[in-house]
């Protein structure tokens, strides 16, 4: 209506105004929008993977702590009933029984420990993982009635020994 400049300049806004409309009529290319998509749904997948992995460690950190438990226990428990067996060789049967006791304590501290497993949410869910716990469960089961074995048998060599020497 008025022309409120009458300077030759150019005029920003009314370029401005015409630009904006030639933005919705121009399509846009197809490839840069494609590789926008893609970029988002990558951004998206690695932030929900991240989350995921964060999720899964945190619940799986308890579980993870007790296997160590039970794998420590178990080797220190192994280690004590195989001198507890050479302690026998050598016919020095009362140390044997304090060791095969000393090896039951680890067995049975390891069998706990695994129980705390075994009611964890995640490994009760999955089959593979339980399968694996019921051996170890079976494994450290019988690592256990060795261990008795060891102590009554050493009980036994140590009142044999005492009744061949006359005492």
């Amino acid at each position: 209506m008025f022309k409120l400049s009458k300077s030759k300049s150019i005029n920003f806004v009314k370029i401005y105004e015409s630009a904006g409309d030639l933005f919705h009529i121009i399509p846009r290319i197809k490839k840069r929008s494609r590789r926008r998509k893609i970029y988002k749904f990558l951004k998206y997948f690695g932030f929900s993977f991240l989350g995921l992995l964060i999720f899964v460690v945190i619940f799986l950190g308890k579980f993870l702590l007790s296997g160590e438990l039970v794998y420590s226990a178990a080797k220190i428990g192994k280690s004590n009933l195989e001198y507890a067996v050479s302690l026998i060789k050598k016919q020095k049967f009362k140390e044997a029984v304090i060791f095969s006791a000393k090896a039951e304590e680890n067995f049975n501290f390891a069998s706990s420990q695994l129980l705390n497993i075994k009611d964890n949410y995640f490994v009760s869910r999955v089959n593979a993982l339980e399968y694996q716990v019921n051996d170890i469960e079976y494994l450290i089961k019988t690592a256990e009635i060795l261990s008795k074995a060891i102590s009554q048998g050493a009980l036994l060599g140590g009142e044999l020994q005492d009744v061949l020497s006359g005492k």
